[in-house]
């Protein structure tokens, strides 16, 4: 389990992971939104994702390659030669109704078309 420290509010937010060939791939869902236009990171090596989650969560990269349940599958997904992007919705954005559509209505894999260039690692209602 995790457990977050640090500041606390009110608002609440969800996270999505998914992973494409390059930046250049389109990551659209079926209410026509590019998921690349949400808060995004973006993570060219299995290097970057690591730290990057590991520094977030407060663990050393060896406990975090350990409890993270999708790091394999983002590593074989690194090896396919594939980036990986991280994005998050929030209750607080009011301003981009995408993030509110996402994180109050639909999960990524119930709008994305069923031809879409990317995979679904991790789901906004998952995290």
């Amino acid at each position: 389990m995790k457990v977050r420290t640090g500041f606390v509010s009110n608002s609440s937010s969800s996270s999505f992971i998914i992973a494409v060939k390059d930046e250049s791939v389109p990551t659209k869902i079926n209410i026509e939104a590019d998921l690349k236009d949400l808060d995004t990171e973006i993570f060219n090596t299995v290097e970057e994702y690591i730290e990057h989650f590991a520094e977030e969560w407060g663990q050393s990269v060896d406990e975090f390659i350990k409890e993270e349940e999708t790091f394999m599958q983002v590593k074989r997904l690194f090896k396919e030669g594939k980036i990986i992007i991280k994005g998050n919705v929030s209750s607080d954005d009011c301003e981009n109704p995408i993030s509110m559509y996402l994180y109050t209505e639909e999960n990524i894999r119930d709008v994305m078309p069923k031809d879409a260039k990317f995979e679904v690692i991790q789901d906004t209602n998952e995290y």
